[in-house]
């Protein structure tokens, strides 16, 4: 059934690594863990490619009110991101956890030339790792961890000449 004035659009991602697929690192020196073989080649058959989720999903949904000689506009949106790695070796500090985003914005269209928005990107403020990397030379057995953005608020003013 239609409602004028509602839209809602759920996704779904799916992306696994085919089967057959077969990824090696034969680099000079390469390090290759669980041997003692330098100069070896390692095999990443079925392994997640880099920052690849196998699921990711979003739900949104937004309604147009006609008032005040324009039109109001609530708009929301539900992310999920499944866990993921960071590289092929899927070690222990490779790994990115799942995480959920909730995003929100509410916008007036006036009938004249301006429009008026307000927006809230992470709206529960959730703490979720976006990125990891290996420490430097320096400290080879350190990990660097990238959180993802905290809550933000703000507001945007537009006219069209």
């Amino acid at each position: 059934v239609y409602i004028p004035g509602n839209e809602y659009g759920p996704g779904l991602g799916y992306g696994p690594v085919p089967a057959g697929l077969a990824m090696y690192d034969c680099t000079s020196g390469a390090s290759v863990p669980n041997t003692t073989t330098r100069n070896a080649c390692a095999r990443f058959v079925g392994r997640g490619l880099n920052y690849s989720p196998k699921w990711t999903s979003n739900l949104t949904a937004q309604y147009d009110f006609h008032v005040l000689g324009g039109t109001i506009t609530p708009w929301v949106q539900l992310t999920y991101t499944a866990d993921q790695w960071d590289t092929l070796w899927h070690a222990s500090q490779d790994y990115i956890p799942q995480h959920t985003l909730l995003n929100a914005r509410v916008a007036f269209q006036a009938q004249a030339n301006w429009r008026l928005e307000l927006f809230a990107t992470n709206v529960t403020n959730a703490l979720y790792v976006q990125g990891v990397s290996a420490g430097s030379g320096i400290t080879p057995y350190s990990t660097l961890v990238s959180i993802g953005a905290p809550r933000q608020m703000g507001a945007r003013i537009r006219y069209t000449f």
